[in-house]
């Protein structure tokens, strides 16, 4: 019993653990879900943005303090936007590095921390949040 017991230590030791890697997806809709996603984004020190349109801005009165606030704090973020938006008060921002390709896209895709936002504010607003570290990093 003790050799057997032995063996089955020696074969479970050989074992690796592999991480398994959660995903959560969440739909937002209207301005208290996209308030909800501004709170987790201001959890996070640096993002990355494609397509970012800056209509956050007339979506919000709060949001020129907000952006105030996370300046301060030291948050960073890079944006890809279209050149259309050049001079915009989203890329204006001291934290911001701002890059220009010419895309005729209403969506932003947003990556923060363990997460992949894409979200289109119109009419009514609407984002699709993704929570999955190995996307995030890829």
């Amino acid at each position: 019993k003790e050799i057997l017991v032995q063996e089955l230590i020696n074969e479970l030791s050989k074992i690796q653990c592999i991480e398994k890697v959660e995903t959560q997806i969440n739909v937002y809709e209207g301005k208290a879900g996209m308030r909800s996603i501004i709170n987790l984004v201001s959890r996070y020190k640096q993002l990355c943005a494609f397509g970012a349109t800056g209509r956050m801005y007339e979506l919000f009165y709060e949001a020129p303090a907000l952006v105030k606030e996370l300046v301060k704090k030291r948050h960073r973020a890079k944006i890809i936007t279209s050149p259309q938006y050049r001079g915009k008060q989203i890329t204006t921002i001291k934290n911001i590095e701002t890059r220009y390709l010419k895309a005729d896209s209403e969506v932003t895709t947003t990556i923060f921390g363990d997460y992949i936002m894409l979200h289109m504010i119109k009419d009514k607003p609407v984002a699709i949040l993704i929570k999955n570290k190995d996307i995030a990093r890829g």
